[in-house]
């Protein structure tokens, strides 16, 4: 499965496709919002590039602080990206702030089975320095973190697990 994106462009593509006989609005696609799934989409396509971005850190040398905080933010628009799919709403998602443990807690009571068994360990880890912004600003380190390579597994493993449940649920898209 490719990403969002290109799922969308795909869309687009096959829209413009089927509306190109003399059709002036071959090249727009419309998706109304219905459940938040649109919203849904948008949180789950920029944790893409929050993974996508801690990943070029690496190219860079080493970059901890800020791969770890593209990381943090990537589980959490991941999470609240699927508590929207199954129904939440953005007052939902607001009262959870930018608490990990509480994003998966709730995906998990909306049905979320993480298929990456080192997920909850990463998320109990990473929580409290995402949580009091010690990625951002930096300070004394008294966490104890998972390594780089163990948490973009886990995130990218959400990533995709959750890429299923918000396309699966596309049919509540309405494309016009």
């Amino acid at each position: 499965m490719g990403s969002l994106v290109e799922m969308i462009n795909g869309i687009s593509s096959q829209r413009s496709r089927m509306t190109s006989g003399g059709d002036s609005g071959a090249d727009l696609i419309t998706a109304t919002k219905v459940g938040g799934l649109s919203l849904a989409y948008s949180y789950l396509s920029d944790a893409e590039a929050y993974l996508a971005a801690a990943r070029r850190l690496d190219e860079g040398g080493s970059q901890f602080s800020p791969k770890y905080f593209l990381l943090c933010h990537a589980i959490e628009l991941a999470l609240k990206a699927y508590i929207l799919a199954k129904g939440g709403t953005e007052g939902d998602i607001k009262k959870i702030r930018h608490d990990l443990v509480a994003a998966l807690s709730r995906a998990i009571d909306c049905g979320f089975q993480p298929a990456n068994a080192k997920l909850r360990e990463v998320i109990q880890r990473v929580a409290s320095p995402h949580a009091d912004y010690s990625f951002r600003y930096g300070g004394r380190w008294t966490h104890i973190l998972p390594r780089a390579e163990v948490f973009d597994a886990a995130v990218s493993g959400l990533i995709k697990d959750v890429s299923s449940t918000v396309i699966d649920n596309s049919t509540i898209l309405r494309i016009t």
